[in-house]
């Protein structure tokens, strides 16, 4: 069936046909490759800027314009009066880069193969809506806001800008993949417009990763209570309303602009049992909402219910911008403007249409059966080992008991012919299957904090073979929990999770590699991992990132459990299997170092810097590495280069918190650090890095004397103007009892540095512990009113405004705040929980103070919190045990300050 034609002025589709033409036989004399890197030099006058906007994560159903009674998405819903509005938008999988592939592309994923987030980059190959506008003359830049979009996975392509820059993984956020939120996307794409030509269009794409779970609006913006997923949306709402405001307010150039606004997949919500997304096709996770508004303003409040796909938009911004549109044998999408335009006949040819989707995730990190289909007209087909069917107009809703296959099995037939043909039928270009991406071990960290193995197989099969997903959900939903346990550091109901599902199902990647983070977490509560960890690095099944990890992990264990030798074992083995991998090399070195093998250690970190030569970590591994060996020289030589290149040099802190990392390499390094600080025939910054590094070690060693001397010898060095020497002389003299003598050190830090909240916070409990309460209060407030989003400090003036009781509801709302955010740290679960005691709260302070001790056993203040919270929810005897363990864990200088109430109460 033929797409019917807009109706549009004679001279202008001549003209389009025209172009058209040309750049086919262009394409067909010099070839794809050569076609996408032609640039015309300038746009056409008539072309508009374009302003594409991707939430990630926003189902359509919780948009205002779309009807949801709780949305607060005044932006969206004003660009759906003023624009066109599409009531039936399907993404065609629930994860974000494969459908953001989708989009640039217009091909279905079994054509551009990029089937998970993580496993692929996208061919080069593929010609992107970004290569076409920037042939035409536009400049094109994008601001993304997740590590799943990051350059390396191939989405860059075309764009002259690429804006990537997230922030490091924490040891707060261990399983949340970097992300930065929409504020600062939309600060990265105004300061992209700011450099754009005046003379040339720009084609711009902002993604705003905000409504992702684990839903942690900025402490900022008004977090709606029970309502987290739409809070995020409304966040990101707002964003758009910025950089909206922005371009009506700071116009780059005189051009009117084409703004899309889209999502690329949805969320479940609990719906069918999955709590977020990637795993079932059900419209939950599928249907998205689109607004487009035309750069003449025309068409204002239209509502378009014909059934789309995330794939026609490539095809659409082309034609709206008055460019050639790639025909229908060259993508699977097509142009919605004969839908806009009211062509006769177009809204029966997209009914008749089918839209393809998929999920191949679950094959990937699960080893299950995927699952893909069609949705042709008001007819769902979805294929799997048990294949469902969903007839909407008779009932709109998915799941077991609205299952039709077996009931009209006509229909389903029918739809699944239609899949089959849509699969087999080839577009004028080959398919690209994706370009197998090798993960270091960094990027793979960064994909399983999303819950995603980074194509755990080999191969994800592509027929219906493995288990059906509905009946696997039991095992899914227990590996969620496994993860967010192991977030939370409670190991041994980890492995009460994962028992069952590594019994019935022993290669299931996922779960394999959730016992290895528990093994590298926790080796004696998972103890009886390591055996079915190092099988499943034998075997073959399994790409060898993976394997590689799972012994990776095995060896992090080994060395949490002073087993250095079998730990150096388990990274050689890992080496043999991906000998490429550096940073497996690092862990070889690393273990050769437990062992006081530093010239070992020193080959396997050379080889490590040759196969990633730019990688700190590494350098100061090295470094630290011969400085162990007594080869001062030479480690002073690494170390400063590191210091005085060129591009972003390093800091001596950058450094000395590397080499202190490690309490067992600390030990063994710190009399080596102390020889190279006061060794004078080295360079002065490599002197003091080794300086701040022994001060450093000693102090986690609890050695307060002699990290004072060495953080006075890096002062020396230093000068009295470095805020961070200031501010560990200050920290020690604090443990050492010399509080006072600490005092003016973090005041004069705080004017070297005022925006450091590590810096405020310690001087704001200087002045708590100094009896001076409402100082520290008005300090933390201040700091709180300019820096509203920082967690550290909101949490802070939680814990002193309840030290202080006099205002404890603004305690009770920041701490809860601050633990939203900061659900794995111990220290915020401590704070929520104290805040509670001093409400008189007891039952809601053991809840969060067992999670604080879980999170950190062998700290005694948690410990005595909880047994205050438990003696004030009415349990004397779990009381007494948590009061004796306090006692038990207190070090002996200084004692703390509720030593003797503990030791009376635990009688």
């Amino acid at each position: 069936m033929t797409l019917p034609t807009p109706s549009r002025p004679a001279a202008q589709c001549s003209f389009l046909l025209l172009r058209f033409r040309a750049a086919l036989v262009l394409i067909a004399i010099t070839g794809f490759q050569c076609a996408k890197e032609r640039a015309e030099p300038k746009a056409d006058p008539s072309c508009p800027n374009i302003l594409l906007v991707t939430f990630d994560t926003t189902r359509a159903d919780h948009i205002g314009a779309y009807g949801w009674r709780h949305a607060r998405t005044p932006v969206f819903d004003r660009l759906a009066e003023e624009g066109i509005r599409f009531e039936r938008v399907y993404a065609p999988v629930p994860l974000t880069l494969p459908s953001h592939a989708t989009l640039m592309t217009g091909l279905y994923p079994f054509y551009h193969g990029m089937h998970d987030n993580g496993a692929f980059r996208l061919d080069d190959g593929a010609l992107t809506l970004a290569e076409i506008l920037r042939r035409h003359g536009y400049q094109t830049g994008a601001a993304v806001a997740a590590f799943v979009l990051d350059h390396r996975f191939g989405l860059d392509q075309g764009f002259e800008a690429y804006s990537d820059d997230l922030p490091a993984a924490t040891e707060f956020d261990r399983f949340l993949v970097p992300y930065r939120n929409a504020n600062k996307v939309v600060e990265a794409a105004v300061g992209w417009l700011q450099t754009t030509r005046r003379d040339c269009p720009f084609f711009l794409w902002a993604h705003f990763y905000d409504p992702h779970f684990p839903y942690l609006t900025p402490l900022s913006f008004p977090f709606y209570q029970g309502l987290p997923y739409d809070s995020e949306i409304a966040y990101a709402d707002f964003q758009l309303g910025r950089l909206l405001a922005y371009l009506e307010e700071t116009p780059p150039n005189d051009r009117p602009t084409l703004v899309v606004v889209t999502a690329d997949h949805g969320e479940s919500l609990g719906q069918h049992g999955e709590d977020t997304h990637g795993y079932f096709v059900y419209d939950a996770t599928l249907a998205v909402p689109l607004v487009i508004r035309l750069a003449d303003g025309s068409r204002a409040g239209q509502v378009i219910p014909a059934p789309v796909s995330l794939a026609d938009v490539m095809p659409t911004v082309l034609d709206l911008a008055g460019l050639p549109v790639p025909d229908e044998d060259e993508i699977h999408g097509r142009s919605l403007a004969p839908l806009i335009d009211e062509t006769p006949g177009a809204s029966d040819w997209f009914a008749e249409r089918p839209i393809y989707f998929e999920c191949y995730a679950p094959a990937y990190s699960y080893g299950w059966a995927p699952v893909r289909g069609v949705q042709l007209g008001d007819d769902k087909f979805i294929e799997s080992p048990e294949p469902e069917l969903y007839r909407f107009a008779e009932n709109a809703r998915e799941g077991a008991d609205h299952n039709r296959y077996a009931l009209e099995p006509e229909v389903a037939d029918r739809l699944k012919t239609a899949l089959d043909e849509l699969l087999s039928a080839s577009l004028k270009h080959p398919r690209a299957l994706g370009t197998p991406e090798t993960l270091d071990a960094e990027a793979i960290q960064q994909l399983q904090a999303l819950g995603y193995v980074a194509g755990g197989q080999a191969e994800a099969s592509q027929t219906e073979t493995g288990a059906d997903l509905k009946a696997m959900l039991p095992h899914y939903t227990a590996l969620l929990g496994a993860q967010s346990l192991i977030g939370s550091g409670q190991v041994t109901a980890v492995m009460e999770r994962l028992g069952p599902v590594a019994r019935a199902d022993p290669d299931n990647p996922r779960c394999l590699w959730l016992l290895a983070e528990a093994v590298a977490t926790n080796p004696e509560a998972a103890a009886e991992a390591f055996p079915v960890l190092e099988s499943a690095a034998r075997n073959p099944k399994f790409r060898a990132e993976i394997r590689t990890a799972y012994l990776v992990n095995c060896g992090r264990g080994h060395l949490a459990a002073q087993r250095p030798d079998r730990a150096l074992s388990a990274f050689r083995q890992a080496a043999e299997i991906a000998p490429r991998n550096a940073f497996t090399r690092s862990w070889i070195a690393v273990a050769c170092l437990h062992l006081g093998q530093a010239a070992e250690a020193i080959a396997a970190t050379r080889e490590a810097t040759r196969l990633a030569p730019n990688v700190d970590s590494l350098a100061v591994q090295l470094g630290l590495a011969h400085i162990c060996n007594r080869q001062l020289n030479k480690g002073a030589g690494v170390w400063q280069g590191l210091l005085e290149r060129a591009q972003r040099p390093a800091t001596i802190w950058e450094i000395a918190e590397r080499c202190s990392q490690d309490p067992v390499i600390g030990a063994l390094a710190r009399e080596a650090l102390t020889e190279a600080g006061a060794d004078g025939t080295l360079p002065t910054p490599v002197r003091a890095a080794a300086w701040a590094a022994a001060g450093q070690i000693l102090f986690g060693a609890g050695d307060f004397p002699a990290a004072l001397r060495a953080f006075h010898a890096t002062r020396d060095l230093l000068g009295e103007d470095d805020a961070l020497v200031r501010w560990w002389v200050a920290r020690t003299l604090t443990r050492l009892g010399r509080a006072r003598e600490a005092q003016p050190l973090l005041e004069r830090a705080r004017q070297l540095v005022p925006d450091a909240v590590f810096v405020v916070v310690d001087l704001a409990v200087l002045e708590h512990q100094l009896g001076n309460t409402g100082a520290a209060v008005k300090l933390l407030s201040e700091y709180h009113a300019a820096h509203p989003d920082d967690v550290t400090a909101a949490n802070n003036l939680a814990w002193i405004l309840a030290e202080q009781g006099e205002d404890l509801d603004r305690a009770l709302a920041l701490a809860k705040n601050a633990y939203r955010h900061r659900r794995s740290s111990a220290a915020f679960a401590d704070t929520l929980g104290w805040v509670h005691i001093r409400r008189g709260d007891g039952e809601s302070a053991v809840y969060v103070l067992v999670q604080a001790v879980g999170l950190a056993p062998d700290n005694p203040t948690y410990h005595y919190h909880l047994g205050l919270a438990h003696r004030l929810a009415g349990a004397p005897d779990k009381a007494r045990a948590a009061f004796a363990r306090a006692v038990e864990l207190a070090p002996g200088f200084p004692r703390p300050a509720w030593y003797e109430e503990a030791s009376r109460r635990s009688q």
